[in-house]
């Protein structure tokens, strides 16, 4: 993938969001013109069972149809849509494609997860500060879970793993509030499928945890909040978690009902059915593997794509 334009458009067609991200190269780095991520929960109702649901590819054709319209208005010379978990797993994902595509104009490209892996890694070493850094990348989508172990800008291992949101939120289907039972079977679910994840920690001893984008500005922005900052870390690039805090958060999460969690500040509403699982998931990783630091990034897929594109070093 390869292109010298100068203003492009990308879309991350999650499984849970489609994050637009609108960009001019400048130099060695790029600026962003304009971004914005929109709820279309493209595995609604069915990816547990690996299918798309008309309902859901509806929404999805009405956000793309609104991202081309605004990649339009900055003169984007083009768009390049990804497709990640929800898409690659759905045995309709062809079918789907090819609806979307005639419907918008825009084709989306599939990316498996060791690429998807590779792409955020290059996302979030856009910021020097975790370049001569010895981190682990996580990235909490929707559909999947990626986890990258990278020392001084090499990654040392990667894996994707279908541990996403909307995915354990189809699969255990928690009450509006989880009781523990279902906290401890999603628990041993986790350590069944993430043996390679602390072999590897183990093996390369990472001591710093970076949470990119997603479910990580979501807990950023709730603590931001919770201490009357009001204008929320939502838009940082870069935020320190105290763990202290993340403990408090996390009990929060897991003691609170649906209606209440949509009623918390800094957490967005289409957020507030799945923030509970990935908060679960956090914190299993936090709770058998210690990390110094712990920290999240806004860096992401998308800023590795316009990193690749623009052809950033």
């Amino acid at each position: 993938m390869q292109n010298m334009d100068n203003k492009l458009a990308v879309i991350d067609c999650g499984t849970n969001t489609f994050n637009l991200i609108i960009a001019c190269k400048s130099g060695s780095s790029f600026n962003v013109l304009f971004e914005e991520k929109r709820a279309v929960k493209l595995g609604e109702g069915g990816i547990a069972a690996g299918f798309i649901s008309n309902e859901a590819i509806a929404r999805a054709i009405a956000v793309l149809v609104y991202s081309k319209e605004r990649a339009n208005e900055y003169a984007c010379t083009a768009i390049h849509a990804i497709g990640t978990a929800a898409l690659r797993s759905a045995k309709n994902s062809s079918e789907v494609i090819s609806q979307i595509e005639i419907a918008t104009g825009i084709h989306i490209d599939l990316i498996d997860g060791a690429i998807e892996a590779e792409w955020i890694h290059k996302g979030v070493l856009l910021d020097q500060f975790y370049r001569d850094r010895h981190i682990m990348i996580m990235d909490i989508g929707g559909g999947s879970t990626e986890f990258i172990i990278s020392q001084s800008n090499t990654i040392e291992w990667k894996q994707s793993f279908a541990l996403g949101a909307a995915l354990l939120l189809d699969k255990f289907k928690p009450e509006s509030k989880i009781n523990n039972e279902q906290i401890l079977e999603l628990n041993q679910y986790l350590e069944s499928l993430l043996i390679p994840l602390f072999e590897n920690l183990n093996k390369y001893k990472p001591n710093i945890l970076v949470g990119s984008a997603g479910s990580f500005e979501t807990f950023a922005s709730m603590i931001e909040y919770s201490k009357g900052v009001t204008d929320s870390s939502d838009s940082a690039m870069r935020y320190r978690f105290d763990t202290g805090e993340l403990n408090r958060l996390h009990e929060q999460l897991v003691n609170s009902t649906l209606e209440q969690r949509l009623a918390m500040q800094g957490l967005w509403a289409p957020r507030a059915d799945m923030i509970v699982l990935a908060s679960v998931l956090f914190n299993y990783v936090r709770n058998n593997y210690f990390f110094n630091e712990y920290y999240m990034t806004h860096y992401s897929l998308r800023e590795g794509i316009l990193s690749m594109l623009f052809q950033l070093k």
